[in-house]
């Protein structure tokens, strides 16, 4: 599968989400407490999003209907939960083991996890080269919060 530039725009913009949301959560971590600091950030999250989408729908896709279905609310509302979780596991973890070490174990963690329900539950294929690349972002884990 080719990548599209809008694909590499896209990550481009999570990238620099991800920084600013590491950079925060170190800064942050003495300062404020982990429920304040996921309620302030989930608000200001959710007006950002939603200015984001009203563009987005608005200004380039004024003739596109909005889907929407009973089990898409019901994902959506588990996924909004397990944003809440990760946003305050990730504060925490970042408070008592710093932010490297919390940043790789979730980053792989999450990749391992997303890895497994892909290939049980969507059944989607694993060749050798990305069980190679599992197998390292394992032994990454264990070298680098190695103390």
């Amino acid at each position: 599968m080719a990548l599209s530039f809008t694909w590499f725009l896209f990550i481009s913009l999570a990238l620099i989400g991800t920084a600013g949301f590491n950079v925060a959560n170190k800064l942050a971590a003495n300062q404020i407490d982990a429920f304040l600091f996921t309620t302030i950030m989930t608000f200001v999250s959710f007006l950002g999003q939603g200015l984001i989408f009203a563009g987005y729908k608005f200004f380039f896709n004024v003739n596109e209907k909005l889907d929407v279905s009973s089990q898409g609310i019901g994902l959506a509302i588990i996924a909004g939960i397990s944003v809440a979780l990760i946003n305050i596991g990730y504060f925490l973890a970042v408070k008592q083991g710093g932010l490297i070490p919390s940043q790789i174990g979730w980053a792989v963690g999450g990749t391992l996890t997303v890895t497994i329900i892909g290939c049980l539950f969507f059944k989607e294929h694993i060749d050798i080269y990305k069980l190679i690349g599992l197998m390292l972002a394992i032994i990454s884990i264990f070298l680098i919060v190695k103390k």
